[in-house]
């Protein structure tokens, strides 16, 4: 009885304690999280170019997913799309670094870093590519096979992974893998002496799935099934 006498002779004590309530449930909350079907390649670039909007200066996607279910199609999708949306050309190829780990765009104003940790073999080799300072400094960092850099990596503030569906999976993952495999061997050279290669080949007309995780997953999911079904 003397508690609640207590808050009702104090009411901004009482607001603030249910302010204070309010802002650890949703710092404990878990980030949201949503999955879309993307039935072809095209699908996966909308999707890039809807999540353009929504990078800035430090913004940090992580991207995960198996050979070939579309990971740099995304990035190129989004850094041609940034190029727009900054007033400046866009890169005239996105290869995939594998070989190089991380290659640098300057987009106006917007400097991106798209970083492939596919060689990755320990997360602690991350620090040579000082990822986390370039981030510090206003670069925005989009991450191929993040999985590789484990806790190492800065927090991103969205997360997306690439699957391909269930009735795709099989036939699609194995072109991949197979493409993987004939290319390793002839490209590997002329990568080393270029700085990098488009490594992973992305079956165009394979149905997939994206789960999207973090901050930014929410208004983009939003966003990409307003530009797909406008009419809803």
């Amino acid at each position: 009885m003397s508690a609640f006498a207590h808050s009702t002779s104090h009411p901004s004590s009482r607001s603030d304690s249910q302010s204070a309530s309010q802002a650890d449930s949703q710092a404990s909350a878990p980030p949201s999280t949503a999955s879309i079907t993307l039935p072809a390649i095209t699908d996966t670039e909308q999707l890039a170019a809807t999540t353009a909007s929504h990078i800035k200066p430090q913004t940090i996607i992580a991207l995960t997913g198996a050979l070939g279910t579309g990971k740099t199609t995304f990035v190129r999708a989004l850094l041609q799309t940034l190029a727009q949306q900054q007033g400046v050309a866009p890169p005239d190829a996105v290869p995939s670094p594998s070989f190089t780990l991380v290659q640098t765009y300057d987009l106006g104003a917007l400097q991106v870093l798209h970083a492939d940790l596919w060689r990755i073999n320990d997360p602690r080799e991350l620090s040579a590519l000082a990822l986390d300072e370039a981030q510090a400094q206003g670069a925005a960092l989009l991450i191929e096979w993040a999985e590789h850099g484990a806790a190492k990596l800065p927090k991103a503030d969205l997360q997306i992974s690439l699957a391909f569906a269930e009735d795709a999976t099989d036939s699609a993952q194995a072109d991949a893998v197979q493409s993987e495999s004939v290319q390793s061997e002839s490209v590997q050279s002329d990568a080393v002496q270029s700085g990098s290669v488009q490594f992973e080949h992305e079956p165009q007309n394979q149905a997939r799935t994206a789960t999207l995780n973090g901050k930014l997953a929410t208004p983009i999911i939003t966003s990409f099934n307003n530009k797909q079904n406008p009419n809803q």
